[in-house]
């Protein structure tokens, strides 16, 4: 689908009424209005435009405009860039034109984890890495188990896969193009680039279901970027030297090459030359630590940015290729694949009215006169196409025409051949495997594609107390693999490669880390792991040069205060199973607002609407800890209770040994026959009443809280499965319509779906995915789950009727009905009074399962994507569930 003209409905004047809100001063282009147009109407599309015509506020400028309006059709924005370079700087622009409007910036990835569960933000500027990982179940911003707890954020956002062309074929972009598929009910998908051949984006566009925009010539005639400027092109007959550099310099010079070597030599060529001539010379690639290439990034932005008159020299690799807004008069660089150049290319006279000349050279060589491919040995023939192809056009100057023509000519070929090589239906059984079983190696095999390793420096890796939360670099295994080829790991240069290994936790000391460091003794042990330690004899870090292998230094990894805040300090505070229960539900209702159009998008899915969808997943938050009604979890815990107010009344009471609380007794000192605490002179009496907390903090208590008696059994999948009974019950009522209003009834079939979806997000609440165990339910549980019920569905009616104040009554103890449709329809109703009977009778699996049963039950649980109606309630009950678990703790904590 091409737009190639303005458009004049001011209905469909979503990006005009945006920028017009942002106050930028100039009117959207036709394809940013098409593009408005599109997403507005629950559409994927897939933009190619050319670099700076303002692709970022096209993807941003129908969200601000149905804000504005209180429409709200997604829940937040994810931006996901290719590299960690771009993210911040253009997170950075976009806060100042989002921010006051009212929409909150945030930014996501390992050097900036400050919205690892993707729930802070109205806009959340991230890597495709992080992303994707999150999509397969392997979300690299939070602990092992609180990963399911991330791909929720996907239903209801809009996610924006920018500079797309950068993403493996075999690697990101099949699992992108999955993403797309397995969500299309609930998920919006916005792909842009600028250097993607016309039928591979038809291609993509047909496997997506997206609409393809593209600017038309008529167009690109009024865009500044590409108005009023010139670009010259001239191919050389050798490889760069500093020299070609220093002989072309004209004010604002860039060179790009294709390896962080040869960056580093070059840059060091060209030191003494600048520090004479007070030219200011910088490097930039791949290989800094986060707070100094933070600050490259931004002293890049402040010469060489819009609007900016700085003067220099910038020596960068294929980091500066996407996203980077800066504009240089005299471009050098290494030959590449075309998508590529045209890219660096882009970093030449960016902006209206400039002039600029590109050179372009041919790789180096090795000693028998073999050119040296680097990172394209795989793209040899795009690469030779692509100089044949520019030597054609020298001297002239390249539009954006040009470009597309040239990425079309080089790419088309092998761009299809590597669509039509990847099996939709194989890479989806890949993503699958890896969603359900958490597949080792599953992010390297369909995220990164490209295989690297990340490692610390350090000479003795076991004096780190935290190894994961210190300065770590990330190298690709190849160049990781030529620089440990030439070691002798098991003579001379012995203990100079670590690897780490996973102490079992019953083998788990009282302090240090749960790993130990093994040395490697060969290439080949070393790179099975992705996470190394290497000694500082081997590798060199220099704030200048970044890091250097093969050079002795003497720098080793220190703590990195952004990957140190995450490492939390634990703190409960004794908290009653009923008070935690109402906590729980509170909070489930603040963060369910944050997901509004997941809930209607999922309910659609389910066949039913978003009101009984919340109070299905209400339910779920307040049974989610029913497996703590087992006797023996009880026990512990009022054990370690009373252990611990018995200390606090030796520190802070004269009459050391009595209790300060209202406990007077355990377990064991219950009457013959049940499961209630008794009294035990000479404290008060106390009526037993089942906790969900007891007083806890890590720094102290870490070590006596492993002590066998205070070892509390397992309770989540427990939980699901002594819960199972009710859901099922509760499932049928909710899903029971009369045949007045048109609402569909859902089938038996797609009931289980919904029922499977919500038992494991009980069942996996705490990151496990065990089965469930033996267990014996206090007396009490049945009385303790009722009431947390019957609390449930009186949040839920007072939750409805406030946001229903200016309508007709809501389902008050008056009313009748839950609401059908979108909850403004109440022609079809679901009687409360099946509901409540329901709460009234429910029961609860009080018999745990054999074997047999338990090993089934946890299977069918494990299962979460066998198919979108299960998964998409897993992820979401998952999602809101747990935030409220951890929101309604941090509550308790507080008061």
């Amino acid at each position: 689908m091409g737009s190639e003209e303005r458009v004049d409905d001011p209905k469909m004047r979503l990006a005009g009424d945006a920028f017009s809100r942002m106050g930028l001063g100039f009117e959207p282009y036709a394809f940013q209005e098409k593009v408005a147009e599109l997403l507005a109407a629950g559409r994927n599309v897939l933009l190619t435009a050319p670099t700076g015509s303002g692709k970022t506020l096209t993807a941003l400028a129908p969200v601000i405009a149905a804000r504005s309006h209180g429409n709200r059709w997604i829940d937040r924005v994810i931006y996901a860039l290719p590299l960690r370079t771009l993210v911040s700087s253009i997170a950075e622009d976009a806060r100042g034109y989002l921010e006051p409007l009212g929409l909150k910036v945030t930014v996501q990835m390992g050097s900036q984890p400050d919205d690892p569960l993707f729930d802070d933000g109205d806009v959340i500027f991230t890597t495709i890495d992080q992303v994707l990982s999150s999509y397969i179940g392997q979300a690299c911003s939070v602990a092992r188990g609180q990963r399911n707890m991330v791909p929720g954020a996907l239903l209801g956002a809009l996610v924006v896969f920018d500079e797309f062309h950068l993403m493996d074929a075999a690697g990101s972009l099949s699992t992108a193009v999955d993403l797309a598929i397995r969500l299309s009910a609930v998920t919006q998908v916005l792909l842009m680039t600028a250097t993607c051949p016309y039928e591979v984006a038809c291609e993509l566009a047909r496997r997506t279901a997206s609409d393809i925009v593209r600017v038309g010539p008529q167009e690109l005639a009024r865009i500044p970027s590409q108005a009023n400027k010139v670009r010259s092109v001239h191919t050389c007959d050798r490889a760069l030297t500093a020299e070609d550099v220093i002989r072309c310099h004209r004010g604002r010079s860039l060179a790009v090459v294709n390896s962080v070597k040869r960056a580093q030599e070059l840059y060091q060529g060209l030191k003494d030359w600048a520090t004479g001539n007070g030219i200011h010379l910088s490097l930039i690639h791949s290989r800094f630590l986060p707070r100094d290439r933070i600050t490259k990034e931004r002293e890049l932005r402040e010469f060489f940015g819009r609007g900016r008159s700085g003067r220099g020299v910038v020596i960068a690799t294929q980091v500066v290729e996407a996203g980077m807004d800066v504009s240089f008069d005299t471009l050098h660089t290494e030959i590449a694949p075309a998508n590529s150049i045209v890219q660096r290319i882009g970093r030449c006279a960016r902006y209206a009215g400039e002039t600029g000349t590109v050179y372009v050279y041919p790789l180096t060589t090795d000693e028998n006169g073999r050119p040296q491919y680097g990172p394209y040995a795989d793209l040899r023939i795009e690469v030779d196409t692509t100089f044949k192809a520019l030597c054609a056009l020298q001297g002239s100057s390249i539009d954006y025409v040009a470009e597309c023509n040239l990425v079309d000519i080089v790419h088309t070929q092998r761009g299809l051949s590597d669509l039509h090589s990847i099996r939709t239906e194989d890479w989806s059984t890949r993503v699958r495997a890896s969603i359900e079983n958490s597949t080792a190696g599953a992010t390297s095999e369909l995220v990164r594609g490209a295989w690297s390793v990340a490692f610390i420096l350090s000479d003795d890796p076991s004096r780190i107390r935290d190894p994961y939360a210190v300065d770590r670099f990330s190298v690709d295994h190849v160049v990781l693999r030529g620089l440990l080829s030439a070691l002798d790991l098991a003579g001379d240069h012995a203990k100079m490669v670590w690897y780490p290994e996973e102490i079992p936790e019953e083998s788990q000391g009282t302090e240090g880390p749960a790993i130990r460091w093994r040395a490697a003794t060969s290439v080949a042990e070393a790179l099975v792991h992705p996470f190394l330690a290497v000694s500082p004899r081997i590798a060199r870090y220099d704030p200048d040069l970044g890091l250097v292998l093969g050079v002795p230094g003497a720098y080793e990894s220190q703590p990195d205060p952004a990957r140190v805040r995450t490492q939390k300090t634990w703190r409960y505070i004794k908290e009653s199973y009923m008070e935690h229960v109402d906590r729980s539900l509170r909070c489930f209702w603040l963060r369910s607002a944050r997901h509004q159009v997941a809930f209607e998008k999922v309910a659609f899915l389910a066949a039913s609407d978003p009101w009984k969808l919340k109070l299905l997943m209400s339910f779920a938050v307040a049974l989610h800890d029913v497996g703590k009604l087992d006797e023996s979890w009880q026990r512990v815990i009022w054990a370690w209770q009373r252990a611990k107010e018995r200390a606090k009344d030796r520190q802070l009471a004269s009459g050391e040994g009595e209790l300060s609380g209202a406990v007077a007794g355990t377990l064991e000192d219950r009457s013959p026959g049940t499961t209630e605490l008794s009294t035990a002179p000479p404290v008060r009496p106390a009526v037993f009443e089942p906790l969900a907390h007891a007083d806890y903090f890590s720094d102290a208590d870490e070590n006596e809280a492993r002590k066998t008696e205070y070892r509390r059994p397992p309770h989540a999948a427990e939980g699901a499965y002594i819960a199972a009974a009710f859901f099922e019950e509760m499932i049928r009522a909710l899903t029971t319509e009369p045949t007045a209003g048109g609402c569909r009834d859902a089938s038996e079939d797609l009931c289980d779906e919904v029922l499977l979806g919500v038992l494991a997000a009980i069942a996996h609440h705490h990151g496990g995915r065990g089965r469930p165990g033996q267990f014996k339910l206090v007396r009490s549980a049945i009385d303790v789950a009722r009431r947390s019920l019957k609390k449930a569905l009186q949040v839920y009616t007072a939750t409805y009727a406030s946001a229903y104040t200016h309508g007709s009554a809501g389902p008050t103890s008056a009313g009748c009905a839950l609401p059908a449709g979108d909850g403004s329809d109440r022609s079809a109703m679901t009687p409360l009074s099946e509901i409540r009977s329901v709460v009234r009778e429910f029961r609860l699996n009080e018999v745990p399962p054999d074997a047999i049963a338990a090993a089934d039950f946890a299977e069918d649980l494990s299962s979460v994507a066998r198919t979108r109606v299960r998964l998409m309630v897993y992820w979401l009950t998952s999602r809101l569930l747990r935030l409220a678990d951890h929101e309604a703790t941090a509550w308790a904590n507080m008061l």
